[in-house]
């Protein structure tokens, strides 16, 4: 939902991508690439804009999205080592 907020997050990693030109599977994909390679492991779990979030894919392969109000157009918030974050409704 838009109006959820991410409220804490124990490890998290920001990948930024705005180009209007590439899907939002082909920048998960590129970006879940690169968070295997730095950590080592596939992420579980990505929270962006909820405006970008497309109600009918709430995932894409084995990576669950979340919309989250106070995340930036543009912007994808993966959270680390499977830590959950706690979200309270705006």
């Amino acid at each position: 939902m838009a109006g959820d907020l991410v409220t804490s997050v124990k490890s998290g990693w920001m990948w930024f991508d705005n180009d209007p030109k590439t899907s939002l599977e082909d920048k998960l994909q590129q970006a879940s690439e690169r968070y295997r390679q730095k950590f080592g492991q596939k992420p579980r779990l990505c929270y962006v804009n909820g405006s970008t979030l497309v109600e009918s894919q709430p995932a894409v392969g084995a990576l669950q999205m979340r919309g989250a109000g106070n995340v930036l157009p543009g912007y994808f918030l993966f959270v680390v080592d499977g830590d959950d974050a706690d979200r309270q409704s705006a």
